[in-house]
């Protein structure tokens, strides 16, 4: 599950990979990154009679869900 464009070299033997430095920085602290898929954050691929639903189904749907309100006031 990564971008084809963070492989700087692939071969059998090793790979090299472009990663942030906030991920390089909690890597060299031997910890999984936050946004790490090893943080079960991959749900999986879903069945074929679930790939059209929408946005609004999935959520229908899901075990968990997260829901934000984002608010930006102005000064009058």
């Amino acid at each position: 599950m990564l971008d084809k464009h963070g492989f700087l070299e692939c071969n059998e033997r090793d790979s090299k990979l472009n990663v942030c430095s906030e991920c390089y920085a909690t890597l060299r602290h031997n910890k999984i990154p936050q946004l790490a898929l090893a943080n079960n954050l991959y749900r999986g691929v879903l069945p074929d009679q679930f790939q059209d639903f929408t946005w609004v189904e999935e959520i229908v749907c899901s075990l968990y869900r997260n829901t934000a309100h984002i608010t930006r006031l102005y000064g009058s």
